[in-house]
């Protein structure tokens, strides 16, 4: 995919758009064309939510484990 700013991507960030585009084509066209500052600002939000959707899910699957 065709990013604005190529060149500015540091590794994670490649890394997480390549994983984002094998795991939702949806979501990772929808980020395509977007300027550095946005692309950082979708990247940090969406791992923010993934870390906090495994939490949910560890949460519930042991809620009484101490």
């Amino acid at each position: 995919m065709a990013y604005k700013n190529r060149l500015f991507l540091r590794q994670p960030e490649k890394l997480y758009l390549n994983e984002l585009e094998r795991e939702d084509g949806e979501r990772a066209a929808s980020l395509v064309g977007k300027e550095w500052g946005e692309l950082k600002r979708e990247l940090i939000n969406d791992g923010v939510r993934r870390l906090l959707r495994q939490l949910g899910e560890q949460i519930t699957a042991a809620p009484y484990e101490v």
